[in-house]
């Protein structure tokens, strides 16, 4: 997995609560993982939802809902005809200012790129 360009935040001291929405296509690219990376000194506490990864139905009621580390690879999977959208939240303490960066991936190799497109959003809220 890769480091994000536009998802990635300086965060100083203090508690926040992040919400990334990603719009992934892949057509038949099949599924895509992420992880965050962090430097400075940070407690995170991952809520991960979206397809499960053998889905390639956004129809589907095939679907994570995990609490996971924030270094653990979550894969989901990707509707073949357009665009899935996947939500991760975040619940972070800043003890140590430094930078929170979102990782990611094509799950499986293929030659239809995965993509991260412009509709992701996300919003970095300080509660604190």
């Amino acid at each position: 997995i890769q480091n994000d360009d536009d998802f990635s935040w300086s965060l100083a001291a203090g508690t926040y609560l992040v919400f990334v929405w990603l719009h992934l296509n892949g057509l038949e690219a099949g599924d895509f993982k992420c992880a965050w990376a962090n430097t400075g000194t940070m407690t995170i506490a991952r809520s991960s939802f979206g397809p499960a990864a053998a889905t390639t139905d956004r129809e589907s009621t095939l679907m994570v809902t995990r609490g996971n580390t924030s270094t653990t690879e979550q894969t989901y999977g990707v509707d073949t005809t357009g665009a899935t959208v996947v939500k991760e939240e975040l619940l972070v303490i800043v003890d140590v200012a430094g930078t929170l960066t979102l990782q990611w991936a094509q799950g499986t190799s293929s030659a239809t790129a995965t993509s991260v497109t412009t509709a992701s959003r996300a919003w970095v809220v300080s509660v604190a």
